[in-house]
């Protein structure tokens, strides 16, 4: 993916992560810990957009809590997920097998029809028809 392709916000965050890639040398303790504060900063802020979070001033623990929530809340969601596959899965199990015995009856049902059909035509049971008073 290449940088055209990354949304605005990102790009910022992409810039200040090349910026900690500068040689020790180059840069002083002070100038690579204000990066890495910015760099923080703008992970704070990508993360609170993510979570639609309106204030301005927020606190980077009220972000941090607000993201524990939302983790909190998909992992029940998943959990409840998963708990009505479960449920799921065995209902379809279920509606196959008596699917299953269904056909096995309508089968045997169209033997016997057979069977009475043929019986019902055989020229033995026209004889005792005719005989009959």
């Amino acid at each position: 993916m290449g940088v055209k392709n990354l949304p605005p916000s990102l790009l910022t965050c992409k810039k200040i992560i090349n910026l900690n890639k500068v040689p020790k040398r180059i840069l002083g303790k002070a100038k690579r810990e204000k990066i890495k504060r910015e760099h923080m900063n703008q992970l704070f802020l990508i993360l609170s957009n993510a979570l639609e979070i309106r204030e301005q001033n927020c606190e980077k623990i009220f972000i941090l809590g607000e993201t524990m929530r939302v983790v909190k809340e998909m992992l029940d969601e998943i959990n409840r997920l998963k708990e009505e596959n479960a449920t799921l899965l065995s209902e379809s199990q279920y509606v196959t097998c008596e699917k299953n015995e269904l056909k096995d009856e309508t089968y045997a049902l169209e033997i016997q029809i057979h069977e009475l059909k043929s019986v019902e035509c055989s020229p033995s049971r026209i004889l005792e028809e005719q005989t009959a008073p």
